[in-house]
């Protein structure tokens, strides 16, 4: 029996997509340190810890709405044949 729809074998069928949000801000959010699944990254103290090399989860890139001068995120969605929604990502932008 088929547990869920990622499960091989299902016969299930997955139809994702990804598009960019702007947000009307001056600035970006300011530089986070976070693991591979997007959790903020703090020290012993509980202090966020130093990110020199990223950026914050809203920040400056390409946007396919022609808004680069915004900051933004990107969205992503998994949906079955039927069009229901069984998982949604955000992502920080990429950088410029």
């Amino acid at each position: 029996m088929c547990g869920t729809p990622f499960q091989a074998g299902c016969g299930a069928e997955l139809f994702s997509g990804t598009t960019s949000a702007y947000f009307e801000l001056e600035e970006a959010d300011e530089p986070a340190a976070r693991d591979d699944k997007g959790r903020l990254l703090t020290t012993a103290d509980g202090s966020p810890a130093d990110a020199p090399d990223q950026a914050g989860f809203r920040a400056f890139g390409k946007s396919k709405d022609s808004h680069d001068d915004l900051p933004q995120t990107v969205i992503g969605m998994a949906v079955t044949r039927d069009g229901i929604p069984v998982r949604v990502w955000s992502f920080a932008t990429p950088h410029r």
